[in-house]
């Protein structure tokens, strides 16, 4: 059963009021409470990503525009860590730029912006993602299109004391696909990466400043996986869900143990499944929703299962 506290006035708050469309919302907390958002605004011809945050027991600060004045934006990633700064990235053009920030009263104090990727090169950078480490260093991770190549590949950054490291990382530098991409922070100041390359679902952990072999998730299975989700727990382990099209459309599960970086043989939930979602507890509980589509429905229902 779920219980909901009552009405309170920081139960529900107004972050912005904007004159048009709100869209790409992006948000996240941390265990002292602090919270940011940050998400794209339409009102305008040219798409702008706006910024706010709220420290415990405060209100929300005064919104930010984030992106070079009437450049494009859009694809914001946000996290917080343990001392409540903040990073933000985006996509402006074909670059992934980012941010950190503070909050000092009511006004965002925000650094300049750099590229998560120093390099000279030019290439195209999409689908940002973030994590905050225990150490407060935050991890970035983008596809990333060299010139004339035909397929993403998986990169990563890391960013601590002296900013951006110079050199970013490949996590996947097969020449296949690479897309759906998630990052989770996880013990001793780790991260784990899970993503989709080449029809299957692959992770990696990055240790000791290494992101190391990627393993595969989907092992044997037949088709093309979609609709990928993942989550992490307390011991630095992940699960991802998945949709493996085949036959029929199949929720799928597996395990990435980043100790041993191994991945258990994927189970099967349900068939003619879609939009999965996991979340895990610290100790390793996980809850499963997606929706069924049964042949017969005109609306698919919403299913749930726990494993504990």
């Amino acid at each position: 059963m779920l219980v909901f506290p009552a009405a309170n006035p920081l139960g529900m708050d107004n972050v912005f009021g904007a004159g048009g469309s709100l869209s790409q919302i992006a948000f996240a907390g941390n265990q002292a409470g602090a919270l940011a958002t940050a998400w794209v605004e339409n009102s305008a011809a040219t798409p702008r990503v706006m910024f706010s945050m709220r420290l415990p027991f405060t209100g929300w600060s005064n919104t930010q525009e984030l992106q070079t004045p009437g450049v494009a934006a859009d694809q914001a990633a946000v996290a917080v860590d343990a001392s409540n700064r903040v990073m933000i990235a985006w996509r402006e053009g074909s670059t992934i730029l980012a941010r950190t920030v503070t909050l000092t009263g009511v006004a965002p104090d925000l650094s300049a912006t750099q590229r998560v990727d120093a390099q000279s090169t030019p290439a195209d950078q999409r689908q940002p993602r973030l994590a905050a480490l225990s150490n407060g260093t935050f991890v970035a991770l983008w596809e990333e299109r060299a010139p004339g190549a035909a397929n993403y590949v998986l990169r990563a950054n890391s960013f601590g004391a002296v900013g951006w490291s110079a050199q970013p990382a490949n996590v996947d530098s097969n020449n296949e696909q690479a897309d759906q991409a998630q990052v989770h922070a996880v013990l001793n100041d780790s991260a784990i990466a899970v993503w989709r390359r080449g029809g299957g679902v692959w992770a990696s952990r990055l240790w000791l400043g290494n992101w190391a072999t990627p393993v595969a998730l989907t092992g044997t299975l037949f088709g093309t996986a979609d609709q990928l989700d993942s989550a992490v727990d307390g011991q630095g382990h992940a699960v991802a869900v998945w949709i493996q099209r085949g036959a029929t459309d199949a929720l799928y599960y597996s395990r990435f143990d980043a100790a041993m970086t191994a991945a258990s043989t994927p189970v099967a939930l349900d068939s003619a499944a879609s939009a999965p979602s996991i979340a895990l507890n610290e100790r390793g509980d996980a809850a499963v929703a997606w929706l069924r589509n049964p042949s017969a429905q005109a609306q698919p229902n919403v299913m749930v299962r726990v494993a504990r």
